[in-house]
């Protein structure tokens, strides 16, 4: 629905006296402040017209004349919208205003007002309808020229608003404090200062509430009960009923259960066992049911399935399984057998879900009884299990035992029978039979062990044993026997068995005492427990020599007999004896003859038998033995013990065992000694002296002499520099500065060199380089470097430099070796102080360095600066000058010139910024800049100049720029003030005051231009530039911008119809550029006042049905830049025009106009059609009065586009044409002519929809009409007709009708009590009424009309902006 717009004032007055003659009415209007209102419009109004009005001059006194006798409210309104209208005595509305009595010839004076300030109210007020819990949330629109709003509430129809908040910026606003589900009306006005000053009245009003909050915490039980699913929930906040749903599914259809009730719980007894219900829950508050909350989270529920009937174990029928069988049930589709070791035991779930009412269970343990239940389920995975049903007990036949073992011959003592334990069996019995079907003897009493042994048999004799089990002491449930199996028993082991103990290194001797029953013997040998070793072969006699026993070992020896020959049924082995064979001495013997210094090696031979040996050593062949070390298992030996180059005597036993066990005699004697080790800690100086290389050393035990060995390499063959000398260390005077020579040392017991060591490692040594003299380094002779030299140091090659920040600092060093005796130091900081050294080396990896030379001092020079970058008119207030760092400068210094080979001036002082600004220059004059470093600030350690750059301050911006608003039609005048220095401007166009500028312009000497380019009434950007040439050079700041635009040109090419219509003159017109609406005037004469007949409006026609048939009138047309008339252009120029004069053929007394055809059209033919309520039917023709029609609908139907349909005095019946091209009139008036909708139909359907106009409906009341838009009439064209007493939702008298001339009196909307969507043209509205908004009208055109007295039932009599009753020609 279009929102409502407030249309600018087109007065057209219906003056009821225009005569010179007759009273006045005279006074002031007054702004606020007492300021004179001119131009305010002062009107004196009866009850249904206007009688007179003036307009207040500039001192804001008027005067109103010719007004008759009579009673007058008197309305003051500024046209320009400013100011707030009223009436007489600060009245708002029309009714309240004070009467002014006027006599026929009297003149009223002082009547004055005082005008406030006509904010605008604000629309679209909306406030929300239970869609938030904690709060109502009121939104409008912004109002233009408004700061803040305040917002307004009241909780009954017809109670005082009050505020519930301060004046605030927003256009929403959070409403916390009401009570859920009560309804509130709420109201905005806005005002124009911070504090409300300049308030608005209310806005249209919105009713709006709060919900109450969703339940929470809902709980459905899951499978709780059999017979109920039971939903619980928490209360809610300011609820006091509640009603429960039930869903298949979270979004499917929910179904109410029960009525609303108090209580936070319920029971659904009715939803099927074991299906999933979604449970929700709302909430109500003291409205009931009208305003229940949203619906809660749903929570699942469900009913328990019914526990298994019928169940039914087996009692041991079966040994391989117990069956459990139950009775099928309802709503289950699968089940679970569980088992109980007890009635009271825990029972455990056997098996899957299955779909039989049968199951085996195969892994029951035989012969214990078990209790089994079922339980239900809806499928293959349990799902909502039932209750556990009553037991049922059951158990499994006990198996034969299996694995049953008799022993065959394995003991002396017994035969030994076991067998496996029988699952569920506790007891088992044995029975025994001479043969395997001999008759069988219980030898055992029921027993818990799976095992027996049976000593009452005869050795070697066979027996047949069977065993069975049961479930208990008492051989209860008893299995079927196993067996028969065979078993025997073994002979005795011999006794006295004897072995030798190392009585001979040949064998061990073995023998024992012969056993009765035993045919044969054979004797087995082990290694302590390890396993028997069978020796020799089964023999009759009672003795044997083992001769393949390792010597020294220990043995045990057994022996076992046999009942015959080849060893037939074996007994059992003898006692065991241990014996061993004796070891031999070991040989031969080797000792090493000063092979190693550090030791005398000894090896010999392994000895048959032994694990350890120990040496022994003596000072002769027959001295006495000292042993050296314990009992080894190792066949070699190293003597460190022994004395460097002595001679000494070695002796060897062997034994079986780490303590020495069974030890072998000694071996032969073997002499050995031991040389002297190499000297230890030889070091020899690495150019400690200038003069020789010294070499020192360790003593050697054993020595009392030393040689020293030199040589060029570290592996090469050393050459003796000396002779043998008991001193420990040696210096050598001969080798060169700077060689490196490599010394090694030689011990021996004499000055001879007898029994001379090996020579030690070589140690490395050399003589030290002079340190270089002559160092010289440069004192910033030079900009990109420090250059250092010395002298050359006699045996050097290579020599390194240097560097550091002070003599005492750290030294790093800036080269690597070089043979050169210069160096350039390129890496020092321009105009630092540096302290260099240098070293020599006898190679160029820096071998053999030298000491280091004397500190010298030197530094590098500054760098000239980089040419500076100096600012090209940038600024206007300087010349900016930049340059980067130069590396070491602290200070810079700034120099100027004319011209670029001038005398360079200083601008500033040593600074240590890298940038300078120079003030001191006249705008767009260049100049020549130069840069200095310096490297303390004190001028003594300076660059040379950078190269120069140029540079120039910028033109300062135009000061004045003045765009024309409007004054001419075609261009928009820009002026501007000079700028000094400048000479030529150019003027520059953007569409938005922060847009891209665009040059329009040349370069101009003259300070106006003039833009023919732009479209009319379109507003642009103008600004100005400086330069101090004709081609833009230099060119300074932009201006301020400032707006300007073209006025509209006047609408050209208007025609008006001349007498083309009986019913309007038609006037349509040409597009006029940059025009977006257009208004319509009309004049008696060419140069007569001129009357606004229309709205702004982007229409190019109108109608003008007002003017009176057969006279001339001249037409105006004034196109506009923006809606509403915004930048009006001139007045087009007159056009004449005049309506037609025609009287259709009616009974006596009628007078009619035909039905308007449209501009330009030639009108076909047409019919006339009678209708009269006083005829019995529609059998007529209607062709005529005699042959009238008795109802409308007949008339429409039978007419054709184009035709006339008179209607005689009556009430008739609501009739549609659905947009047919008809004219439909009453012959006497809307008084005598009504069209009654009986509260049920609509009254008139002149269109399929709103604003279809084709149908003409002329002289009607329309009264007691209902529909949903358009009680009265939907669409049409309305002339001259009442329409009283209708109901609709939106336009309860009309809606998207065009009314002229039209009543619109008690009727009742929800939006636009009067009309909604409708044009109204001299039409009276009053006493409308509309529930929500617009009592009078709705997103209506109006002009030339009253609008007063209607009411919006949730406010206050108003408008549909609750603009005051009254209001003429405006809404």
């Amino acid at each position: 629905m279009k929102r409502t717009r407030q249309l600018g004032i087109g007065l057209v007055l219906a003056l009821v006296a225009a005569s010179a003659a007759g009273g006045t009415i005279s006074g002031t209007v007054y702004a606020p402040g007492a300021r004179p209102l001119a131009g305010a419009v002062v009107s004196a109004l009866t009850d249904d017209a206007i009688a007179g009005m003036a307009t207040a001059g500039a001192t804001g006194a008027y005067q109103i004349t010719g007004l008759p006798a009579g009673s007058y409210r008197v309305e003051f309104f500024d046209p320009s919208g400013w100011y707030a209208r009223e009436f007489h005595e600060d009245q708002v509305f029309h009714w309240s205003g004070a009467r002014v009595d006027v006599g026929a010839a009297s003149a009223i004076q002082g009547i004055d007002a005082t005008l406030t300030y006509a904010t605008p109210a604000p629309t679209g007020v909306a406030a929300t309808d239970g869609t938030q819990t904690d709060r109502i949330t009121i939104t409008w629109n912004p109002v233009p020229g408004a700061s803040v709003y305040q917002v307004f509430r009241s909780s009954a129809i017809g109670q005082s608003p009050t505020a519930i908040g301060g004046w605030h910026s927003g256009v929403s606003f959070n409403d916390t404090s009401p009570y859920p589900t009560r309804i509130y009306t709420y109201y905005v006005r806005a005002a124009v200062g911070p504090a409300g000053e300049r308030p608005s009245v209310f806005g249209m009003r919105d009713p709006g509430w709060r919900a109450v909050a969703a339940p929470a915490g809902v709980q459905a039980s899951d499978g709780s009960y059999h017979g109920n699913v039971t939903v619980t929930w928490q209360s809610v906040p300011y609820a006091t009923h509640y009603r429960v749903f039930r869903a298949e599914t979270q979004e499917g259809p929910k179904e109410a259960l029960g009525a609303w009730q108090t209580g936070l719980a319920f029971r659904d007894y009715f939803g099927d066992p074991a299906r999933t219900y979604q449970y929700f829950i709302q909430a109500a508050g003291e409205a009931g049911e009208l305003r229940p909350s949203a619906f809660s989270p749903s929570d699942a529920g469900w009913r328990a399935l019914a526990p298994p009937m019928g169940v039914t174990a087996t009692d041991g029928s079966q040994t391989d399984r117990i069956v459990v069988t139950w009775d099928a049930v309802p709503g289950a589709t699968h089940y679970r057998v569980y088992r109980a070791e007890s009635n009271n035991g825990e029972p455990t779930p056997l098996g899957s879900w299955q779909t039989d009412p049968v199951f085996h269970d195969v892994a029951a343990t035989p012969a214990r009884l078990y209790a089994y239940s079922v339980v239900a389920a809806t499928d293959s995975t349990g799902t909502r299990p039932s209750g556990h049903s009553a037991s049922d007990p059951g158990w499994r036949a006990l198996a034969a035992p299996a694995g049953l073992s008799a022993s065959d011959g394995a003991y002396a003592q017994r035969i030994a029978i076991s067998w496996s334990a029988v699952p569920g069996a506790s007891h088992y019995r044995l029975y025994r039979s001479e043969t395997p079907d001999g008759p069988r003897t219980a030898i055992s009493a029921w027993d818990v062990k799976c095992w027996f042994w049976d000593a009452s048999g005869d050795p070697v004799r066979s027996y047949a044993y069977f065993v069975g089990a049961a479930a208990d002491a008492t051989g209860a449930r008893a299995s079927a026997l196993a067996g028969p199996e065979e078993g025997w028993r073994l002979l005795p082991g011999p006794s006295g068995v004897v072995a030798s103990d190392g009585g001979s290194n040949v064998g061990v001797s073995i023998s024992w005492r012969a056993l009765a029953g035993a045919a044969q013997y054979r004797v087995f040998r082990s290694e302590s427990d390890g396993p028997r070793e069978e020796i020799g072969t089964w023999q009759a006699g009672t003795s044997y020599l083992d001769t393949e026993g390792v010597p020294g070992r220990t043995y045990q020896y057994s022996v076992r007999a046999a009942a015959a020959d080849d060893g037939w049924r074996p007994g059992l082995f003898s006692a065991c004896d241990e014996g061993w064979r004796s070891l031999s001495a070991p040989g031969p013997l080797t000792a090493s003859d000063g092979a190693d210094a550090d030791r005398t090696t000894l090896s010999w031979p392994a000895v048959p038998g032994a694990t350890h040996y120990r040496v022994y050593r003596a000072e002769a062949p027959d001295g006495a033995k000292l042993a050296l070390a314990g009992w080894e298992t190792k066949r070699w030996f190293w003597d460190s013990s022994a004395s460097p180059g002595r001679t000494y005597f070695y002796f060897v036993q062997a034994a079986a065992d780490a303590g020495g066990l069974r030890a072998s005699g000694f071996s032969t004697a073997e002499s050995g000694w031991r040389a002297l080790a190499a000297p230890a800690g030889v070091a020899a100086t690495d150019g400690a002296y200038f003069g020789n290389v010294t070499i020192a050393w360790q003593a050697v035990p054993g020595a009392t002499h030393y040689r020293v060995l030199g040589s060029d390499a570290p592996d090469g063959a050393g050459t003796p520099l000396g002779d043998w000398q008991t001193a420990r260390t040696f210096r050598d005077y001969f080798v060169l500065p700077g060689h490196l020579r490599f010394y090694a040392v030689q011990a021996a017991v004499d000055v001879q060199g007898t029994r001379a060591g090996a020579a030690s490692t070589p140690d490395s040594g050399w003589r030290r380089l002079a340190p270089p003299s002559g160092v010289a380094a440069s004192d910033g002779s030079r900009d990109e470097a420090i250059t250092i030299t010395w002298e050359p140091v006699p045996g050097a090659s290579h020599y390194q430099v240097l560097r550091a920040e002070h003599p005492d600092g750290e030294r790093a060093a800036l080269s690597t070796w070089d043979t050169v005796l210069a160096f350039t130091d390129a890496a020092a900081v321009p105009g630092r102080t540096y302290d260099y050294f240098v070293r020599a080396a006898a190679d160029g990896e820096g071998g053999f360095p030298g000491g280091l030379s004397a500190a010298e001092s030197g530094w590098r020079g500054l760098p000239a600066p980089a040419a500076p970058v100096a600012s090209d008119g940038t600024t206007d207030g300087h010349v900016g000058i930049f340059w980067p760092a130069v590396p070491g400068a602290t200070h810079y210094r700034v120099y100027r010139t004319a011209a670029l080979d001038g005398v360079k001036t200083p601008i500033s002082a040593w600074d240590p910024k890298c940038w300078f600004r120079d003030t001191g220059v006249p705008p767009a004059q260049t100049n020549y800049y130069f840069v200095q470093a310096d490297a303390g600030g004190r001028g003594d350690r300076t660059s040379g100049f950078s190269p120069a750059d140029p540079g120039w301050r910028l033109l300062a911006a135009p000061t004045g720029v003045a765009a024309s608003d409007g004054p001419y039609h075609g261009n928009v005048t820009i002026t501007w003030q000079a700028a000094p220095a400048a000479t030529h401007y150019a003027v520059f166009r953007a569409a938005a005051p922060d847009g891209e500028p665009v040059p329009i312009s040349p370069w101009l000497t003259e300070l106006v231009f003039r833009d023919y380019t732009v479209l009319p009434g379109a507003t642009h950007h103008y600004s100005v530039r400086g330069a101090v040439d004709e081609a833009g050079s230099l060119p300074g700041l932009f201006s301020a911008s400032d707006p300007g635009w073209r006025m509209i040109p006047p609408p050209a090419g208007l025609v008006a119809t001349d007498g083309g219509y009986a019913d309007r003159t038609t006037l349509s017109w040409p597009e006029t550029p940059g025009a977006a609406c257009y208004r319509v005037y009309r004049a008696e004469r060419v140069d007569g006042p001129k009357t606004a007949l229309s709205i702004w409006d982007a229409k190019r026609w109108f109608w003008d049905v007002r003017g009176v048939a057969g006279q001339t009138y001249y037409y105006f047309i004034q196109a506009a830049a923006g809606s509403g008339g915004v930048r009006p252009g001139a007045m087009s120029a007159p056009e004449p025009g005049w309506r037609a004069v025609e009287v259709p053929a009616a009974p006596a007394g009628a007078s009619l106009a035909p039905l308007a055809t449209v501009a330009g059209a030639t009108a076909a033919p047409s019919s006339t059609w009678h209708v009269d309520a006083a005829r019995d039917d529609d059998a007529g023709t209607g062709l005529d009065w005699a042959t009238a029609k008795r109802s409308l609908q007949a008339a429409v139907d039978a007419a054709a586009d184009g035709d006339t349909i008179l209607v005689a005095p009556g009430v008739y019946e609501p009739v549609a044409t659905f947009n047919k091209p008809l004219l439909i009139a009453s012959v006497d008036g809307a008084a005598a002519t009504v069209i009654d909708g009986g509260c049920v139909l609509r009254g008139a359907t002149l269109g399929n929809d709103a604003w279809q106009t084709n149908t003409v409906l002329r002289g009607f009341t329309v009264r007691n009409g209902c529909a949903a838009f358009g009680g009265g009439a939907l669409g049409g064209t309305l002339e001259g007709c009442r329409l009283d007493g209708n109901l609709a939702l939106e336009g309860g008298g009309a809606y998207g009708s065009t009314l002229i001339d039209c009543l619109l009196l008690s009727n009742l909307a929800a939006y636009g009590g009067g009309a909604c969507e409708a044009r109204l043209f001299n039409c009276t509205v009053e006493g409308n009424v509309a529930e929500i908004a617009g009592g009078g009208t709705y997103g209506c055109e109006v002009a030339d009309s009253i609008v007063w007295g209607n009411v919006n039932a949730l406010e206050q009599p108003d408008d549909q902006v609750m603009a005051e009753p009254g209001l003429i020609a405006r809404e």
